[in-house]
């Protein structure tokens, strides 16, 4: 029995891991991600994944940024345990990948899931 639980137990972890990797639906209706600031700034859609390269330009405060893609700027978030193990500055370029966070009464910002230096 403890080899069938085992087996079961690895089968569910494989299928649990491997099918979120892959899961995004990206047909009709679907939102594209925006790669470029202007874009977000002139249609901002809550939750919407983005996927942007350019630099942090200045520190707002503990984990507020403002980044630009070297035409545009907007507020990003960025949680002190995501921040690559790397000095960044205003001239390190990076890609960040996250979603707009984007509210009637807000400043529109984008909540970074991710960051890296390139």
């Amino acid at each position: 029995m403890n080899k069938t639980l085992s087996a079961f137990l690895a089968a569910s972890t494989i299928a649990l891991t491997t099918g979120n990797a892959f899961a995004e639906y990206t047909g009709p209706g679907s939102t594209p991600k925006a790669s470029d600031v202007a874009s977000i700034n002139a249609n901002p859609v809550d939750d919407a994944q983005v996927e942007l390269t350019g630099y942090l330009t200045k520190k707002i405060d503990k984990e507020t940024y403002l980044f630009s893609d070297g035409k545009d700027s907007i507020q990003v978030e960025i949680d002190s345990e995501d921040l690559p193990p790397v000095t960044i500055n205003e001239k390190t370029q990076v890609k960040i990948f996250g979603e707009v966070e984007a509210g009637a009464f807000e400043t529109t910002e984008i909540e970074v899931e991710k960051i890296s230096v390139i």
